[in-house]
């Protein structure tokens, strides 16, 4: 079908409420997702046409990114690799820009965590850095026997197991066709 029609199916997928929490966990991820991949189509038109308005869409969609979650910052690091190897002559007003609009938006979230109440803000992130985050086959473990979504049962997510398996017998299939 080509990459609009996924495009478009990755952003509905992620955003209607429905499918957000019938099918599985509500996370912030949900929502800086189609942010990402919006910026990154706003970034392929710039680097296309080299209209500078393309960019300041690219750059602004990054920054309300980090609003969602700081793990978002993934954005303005890819953007930036981006703006180094695709940049060509404008490699400095790119990554000026990116600058600011990342310092922008780290403001903009400092300043809700102080409107909200500055202690409970920095205890928050304080705790939320103190956390294990395992990067390894333990990941699969958790997502079958230990993710708790009531006192009662465990969350078994169908679409998480599935994605594991089709990972798996993709990777195969492409080998054997070699």
């Amino acid at each position: 079908y080509g990459v609009v029609v996924g495009l478009i199916s990755s952003l509905l997928y992620s955003t209607i409420a429905y499918v957000v929490i019938s099918s599985r966990l509500a996370l912030a991820e949900n929502g800086y997702t189609p942010l990402f991949l919006g910026s990154l189509i706003f970034a392929h038109y710039y680097f296309e046409k080299k209209k500078f308005v393309y960019w300041y869409l690219t750059i602004f969609l990054a920054g309300v990114a980090i609003l969602f979650k700081l793990s978002a910052v993934a954005i303005f690091i890819s953007l930036l690799l981006l703006a180094i190897f695709y940049g060509k002559n404008e490699k400095r007003k790119l990554v000026f820009s990116l600058a600011i609009a990342f310092s922008l938006s780290i403001l903009t979230y400092i300043f809700y965590g102080m409107y909200f109440g500055w202690e409970t803000f920095v205890n928050v992130l304080f705790f939320n850095s103190q956390r294990f985050y395992g990067a390894s086959s333990e990941i699969v473990y958790q997502a079958v026997n230990q993710f708790r979504i009531t006192t009662l049962r465990n969350f078994t997510d169908g679409w998480m197991l599935f994605g594991w398996i089709a990972l798996f017998i993709l990777s195969f299939s492409e080998y054997k066709k070699e």
